[in-house]
């Protein structure tokens, strides 16, 4: 070992030899503690959460679509009538499933922005949202 590591580890050892008990304890409960810490926040933080890939009003071919996900290595679960995803990848599936492979709609997509618009819009405001939706979706004109 080189010396500057030499001379460091035993500036360690004297240290900790000069310590007492009581010292050394409440070095190992911090350290345990922030480790218990480090590994709570980490499962917490990096867990996967699953949420509902599919409306449940709406018919959809379920078998393409397990297909699909399988064929491209994205994990999910499956509920009754029911596919769960990762809630951090499930835009970017949909997006794939209704441009890629055809297997949603675009209305879909557009159904579940339209359920969260306010109370305060009017069906005429709906209707106009709608039109530019269909002019602007690329998708939307992919297939038709």
């Amino acid at each position: 070992m080189p010396e500057g590591l030499v001379s460091l580890w035993n500036k360690i050892k004297d240290y900790w030899n000069d310590l007492d008990k009581s010292q050394k304890t409440r070095i190992f409960i911090t350290a345990g503690i922030i480790t218990a810490a480090v590994v709570v926040t980490l499962f917490f933080v990096l867990r996967t959460e699953y949420v509902p890939l599919l409306e449940s009003g709406n018919e959809y071919d379920l078998k393409a679509i397990v297909q699909y996900l399988d064929s491209h290595g994205i994990k999910y679960k499956k509920g009754e009538n029911q596919i769960y995803v990762d809630s951090r990848k499930k835009q970017d599936i949909e997006f794939d499933l209704a441009s890629e492979a055809g297997l949603l709609s675009p209305d879909v997509i557009f159904d579940k922005s339209w359920s969260k618009l306010s109370l305060t819009v009017t069906e005429e405001d709906k209707e106009k949202l709608w039109k530019q939706f269909e002019e602007n979706n690329l998708v939307y004109k992919g297939s038709l």
